[in-house]
C-alpha cells in the first residue's frame, strides 16, 4: 500500500522531510480541526480509493481496506461489510474453493514482493550515501561508487544502480563540494508510523 505506508522525501535537513506531518499540524492551527480529524479524513480518502479499485476488479483492494481499518481502528464501511458477508455465504455454499479467493491473487510473485521489500528497506540509505559521494566530489559509476555503497550496506550493486537510475535527475543536480562538504542534506524515508501512528485501545463496542 505505497499510497500511505511509505513516502520518500528529500530536503536540506531531516526535519524538512516531515513536511507532510507538519502540514497537518499547521492546518489544525489554521482551521481549528484536530490532528485526529485530519488523520480521519486521510483514512476515509484511502478507503474510498480502495472501494473504487475493488469495484474496478482489484480484489486485493479489499485486503488493503481491512488493513487500513485495523491501522486506524476504524469501523469498516458498509461496502466492505457487504462484500465480506457475501463472500462468507459463497464460501459456505461451496461456490468458492477457499476463503482467500475473496482477496484475489497477488499481481506479483513471492520473489518479486521480497525484492520490492528489500528495495524499499535500503532506498533511503542508498540515497543518503549517493549524496555523500556526490558532495565529496565523486562521480557516479559502477566500479567505484556503486561497489562502495553495496559493500557498506551489504546489498547488491544492481539494487544501488536501480535506485540511482530512479533518482538520477535529482542526484545530478547536487553540487560537488569536495571532501569537507557540509553533509546536512539527506534523503529520509517516512513510514506510516511517523505520519499516522497506529491507533489502539478502542473498545469493540
Amino acid at each position: 500500500m505505497p499510497g500511505w505506508r511509505g513516502i520518500y522525501c528529500k530536503g536540506e535537513h531531516i526535519s524538512d522531510a516531515m513536511r507532510l506531518r507538519t502540514g497537518l499540524v499547521a492546518s489544525t492551527r489554521k482551521g481549528g480541526e484536530s490532528l485526529r480529524e485530519l488523520e480521519n479524513l486521510k483514512a476515509l480518502e484511502e478507503l474510498e480509493a480502495r472501494r473504487k479499485l475493488y469495484e474496478a476488479g482489484d480484489k486485493l483492494a479489499l485486503f488493503e481496506a481491512l488493513v487500513i481499518c485495523a491501522y486506524f481502528q476504524a469501523v469498516m464501511p458498509e461496502w466492505m461489510a457487504d462484500v465480506l458477508i457475501e463472500s462468507e455465504r459463497r464460501y459456505e455454499c461451496g461456490d468458492v474453493a477457499c476463503i482467500g479467493d475473496m482477496f484475489g491473487k497477488p499481481t506479483e510473485s513471492k520473489a518479486q514482493r521480497k525484492a520490492a521489500a528489500r528495495y524499499r528497506e535500503i532506498e533511503g540509505d542508498v540515497l543518503h550515501l549517493l549524496r555523500q559521494w556526490r558532495t565529496r566530489g565523486g562521480t557516479f559509476n559502477a566500479e567505484e561508487c556503486f561497489d562502495q555503497i553495496k559493500d557498506d550496506l551489504g546489498c547488491g550493486r544492481r539494487d544501488v544502480q536501480k535506485i540511482y537510475e530512479k533518482h538520477r535527475s535529482t542526484l545530478l543536480k547536487i553540487e560537488k563540494k569536495g571532501p569537507d562538504a557540509d553533509l546536512a542534506s539527506v534523503f529520509v524515508k517516512i513510514e506510516a508510523g511517523h505520519l499516522f501512528p497506529r491507533r489502539s485501545g478502542r473498545p469493540v463496542f
